[in-house]
């Protein structure tokens, strides 16, 4: 079992990922709370044409829909060897070792290498508000 690392609000607490054979694994469950508010203007009334259809007036529609709304950061993918979100674990293998004492410039290379395994699709996206105005006719 390997041991990750979740946060939600201000509280993280680790989450334990089943190790198995090949597509074996399980990651921890994914929640999501997506809100939406929106209210109707009304610009003309309704009316009945001369043919008694109805005719629809024009309308405002404001809305605001905030996507996370919890803003919790839920792990949605690991590295196979690691379990973890941002290390494949390449630096600490034999290979790795070599490729560090082969670099010109030990420290560059790790922090480049660290930074090329930052995968923003490991967790899901934060907290955000969408303001918009339909215009309906």
């Amino acid at each position: 079992m390997t041991g990750v690392q979740t946060c939600a609000l201000p509280i993280c607490f680790p989450v334990t990922i089943e190790n198995g054979g090949v597509n074996g694994s399980r990651l921890p469950w994914h929640f999501m709370m997506d809100i939406r508010f929106d209210k109707d203007f009304m610009l003309t009334k309704k009316s009945t044409t001369s043919k008694g259809l109805m005719k629809q007036g024009i309308a405002l529609n404001a809305f605001v829909y905030v996507s996370n709304l919890l803003n919790i950061k839920d792990v949605l993918g690991v590295y196979g060897y690691t379990g973890r979100t941002d290390d494949d674990g390449f630096l600490t293998s034999t290979s790795g070792a070599q490729s560090i004492a082969n670099s010109t410039f030990a420290p560059s290379y790790i922090d480049l290498y660290n930074y090329s395994m930052i995968n923003p699709g490991a967790v899901n996206l934060p907290r955000r508000i969408n303001i918009g105005i339909n215009f309906n006719f």
